[in-house]
């Protein structure tokens, strides 16, 4: 038999913690406790109404989240922030942008809300299955951290919570799947001409021409130009320049997806 671990434990101890939803929801549908010792087969027989019990078992425990997780201690603090939490200064302009029901105090009730349905969830699960069986089950390992998506002002952030008892293999799957499911096309592989051309960007950005970024261009790379800036071969040679770094300014902005034009 393998050892017991912290999920083995918390497994054991998780329908005492909920009794008293137990309990209501046994009364509510008239479902017998056989005790540690009974027969569960004659309650299997009946025909129960599992997925309106299951309903109810996840509304009572929304109603007792976050005090009732695991991560209580720090969940708990942050769902009691008020909804109009106030901005600094320097997020002041930034938020002016947002939506209008977009505060602090709203973003994170809805970021810890949406941590927390998985859970129950599953929980709802276990308790499910422990009244009709009287089985507990082994504590799953994201109620120990987990993945989650935090919705910050201009892109979404994965971010990742851990405690002493997290499984770090599964911690990190999660992280991955999670990842790649907020940003499923933002791997942005920069190569060498992309990061060269960052400069020109910012001159763009800026509000400089194609042709004075050429120019900046040629004054630090003489030697690969005509000396004389009227001849038709250095017109010539700078239209190519400047065609250059227009494509390389694109490439750029595609790559970090950016809108505007060249």
């Amino acid at each position: 038999m393998p050892p017991m671990t912290l999920p083995h434990v918390i497994g054991e101890l998780v329908p005492a913690a909920f009794i008293d939803l137990v309990r209501q929801v046994r009364e509510k549908y008239q479902i017998p406790d056989p005790g540690p010792d009974g027969d569960f087969r004659e309650l299997l027989a009946q025909d129960l109404p599992y997925e309106q019990i299951r309903i109810d078992l996840c509304e009572g425990l929304r109603e007792m989240m976050p005090e009732g997780h695991p991560l209580a201690p720090f969940l708990t603090p942050l769902l009691h922030l008020p909804a109009d939490l106030p901005l600094s200064t320097a997020l002041t302009d930034l938020a002016a942008k947002m939506p209008a029901d977009w505060t602090v105090g709203n973003t994170l009730h809805k970021t810890i809300n949406g941590f927390l349905e998985p859970h129950i969830q599953k929980l709802a699960d276990i308790l499910l299955a422990y009244m009709l069986t009287g089985e507990t089950k082994v504590a799953p390992g994201e109620w120990f951290g987990g993945a989650f998506v935090l919705p910050v002002p201009g892109q979404p952030m994965v971010a990742v919570l851990a405690s002493e008892y997290s499984d770090l293999g599964l911690l990190v799957n999660d992280f991955r799947r999670k990842y790649h499911e907020t940003f499923p096309q933002r791997h942005r592989r920069l190569d060498r001409s992309a990061v060269n051309a960052a400069e020109a960007l910012r001159l763009k950005l800026e509000g400089y021409r194609l042709k004075d970024i050429a120019d900046v261009y040629i004054a630090r790379h003489p030697s690969e130009f005509p000396r004389d800036p009227l001849s038709p071969r250095y017109r010539a040679a700078k239209k190519q320049l400047e065609e250059r770094i227009k494509k390389q300014i694109g490439r750029l902005r595609a790559a970090l997806c950016l809108d505007g034009d060249t």
